[in-house]
């Protein structure tokens, strides 16, 4: 793994792009019983400039994906979603009645 991390590194260097530990992150995909064997040194990743500790549940263009990609996060963020807004249409329904 540290080898594809350098790989990555080295490739963003001479696109002239940096890894921003800061907006980056990391997750292992798998079962319970693959995740259960990873050790605390597996869910650390070691950047040239900073270290990221892997995250069970991770956002990639506006989804969010967790270990065992069955998208439970994703659904309850979803309907958390939907509540906020009808509440707001509730609010604004008011106005109009």
């Amino acid at each position: 793994m540290i080898v594809a991390i350098t790989a990555v590194n080295e490739w963003s260097q001479t696109q002239k792009l940096k890894l921003n530990p800061q907006k980056s992150e990391v997750i292992w995909l798998g079962t319970r019983q693959q995740l259960a064997k990873l050790s605390q040194a597996d869910t650390t990743l070691q950047l040239p400039d900073d270290t990221l500790i892997a995250q069970s549940v991770v956002r990639n263009l506006g989804v969010q994906l967790d270990t065992g990609l069955n998208f439970d996060a994703q659904a309850r963020n979803c309907v958390k979603t939907c509540y906020y807004h009808l509440r707001r249409i509730k609010q604004i329904k008011r106005y109009f009645d």
